[in-house]
C-alpha cells in the first residue's frame, strides 16, 4: 500500500491541495504542526477520497494552541507497525536516539517524525527514521517544500522524498511541459527558417510567369 507522509504545514494548505489532487495513496499520516488547518486538511482529503484514513499527531505549535492530538501514535499498515510523532518531545534536533528508543519500546522498526522541516532518512539503533520535511515552510538550502511516500510490501517499507514543484501544473505532466518547451532540432529549425525564403522565391516566380503570360 501507499502511505502519504506530510508535516509542518502551519496553516498553509495550498501545497497539500496539489499533493492530494495528483498523488495516489491509501492512507495519510500528518506528523504535526497543522495548527488550525486540521479541519481544512480533512476537507481537502475528503474531496480526494472520503474514506481515506488520516492520523494526526501533536506538534509543538499545535500544543501551544491547545489542540488535542496525541503526542504519539502507533498504527499498523499492511501488518507493519509505525511509530508516529512530531519529534519535539524526543529532542530530534539533537539526534534521533530518543526517537528510535521510543519506537523500539512500541515494537516499531519505523519511526516517522517532523519538526525539523528538513527531509531525513536514516537508520538509528536499527530503526528507520523518516522525516518528510515541511510541506509549506522548508528549511533546506533550496527551499523546496517536500513530503514523503511510503510503500509497504512483503512486510517491509520503502521510503521516498518527493517535492511539490515536481507535481503537474495546470493539468499537464512536467514531462509534457518540457516537451512543449524543448528547442527544435537543428534540422527542424533549419527547415523552419528556410520556409519564408522558399515561399518568397515561389511567389516571385509566379508573378514573372504571369507577367509574360506563361500562366
Amino acid at each position: 500500500m501507499k502511505i502519504l507522509a506530510v508535516s509542518d504545514s502551519h496553516n498553509k494548505e495550498t501545497n497539500l491541495g496539489r499533493i492530494f489532487k495528483y498523488e495516489e495513496f491509501d492512507a495519510v499520516v500528518f506528523l504535526g504542526d497543522v495548527e488550525y488547518g486540521g479541519q481544512k486538511v480533512r476537507e481537502l482529503l475528503e474531496k480526494k477520497d472520503p474514506l481515506c484514513p488520516i492520523v494526526f499527531v501533536l506538534g509543538n505549535c499545535d500544543e501551544e494552541m491547545g489542540l488535542s492530538y496525541p503526542v504519539k501514535s502507533v498504527p499498523s499498515y499492511d501488518g507493519i507497525r509505525f511509530f508516529l510523532t512530531h519529534g519535539h518531545k524526543y529532542a530530534v534536533s539533537q539526534g534521533r536516539e530518543g526517537l528510535a528508543k521510543a519506537a523500539l519500546e512500541e515494537g516499531a522498526s519505523y519511526a516517522l517524525f517532523g519538526h525539523l522541516h528538513v527531509p531525513i532518512l536514516e537508520e538509528v539503533m536499527g530503526v528507520v527514521c523518516f522525516n518528510p520535511g515541511s510541506v509549506s515552510e522548508p528549511r533546506t538550502e533550496d527551499h523546496r517544500p517536500s513530503y514523503g511516500m511510503i510503500t509497504t510490501e512483503n512486510g517491509k517499507a520503502s521510503f521516498e522524498h518527493r517535492y511539490v514543484d515536481e507535481l503537474p501544473a495546470d493539468g499537464k505532466e512536467p514531462e509534457e511541459e518540457k516537451e512543449l518547451k524543448a528547442p527544435e532540432s537543428g534540422t527542424e529549425a533549419g527547415e523552419r527558417s528556410n520556409r519564408p525564403a522558399e515561399n518568397l522565391v515561389k511567389g516571385l516566380f509566379t508573378r514573372i510567369r504571369k507577367f509574360f503570360g506563361l500562366t
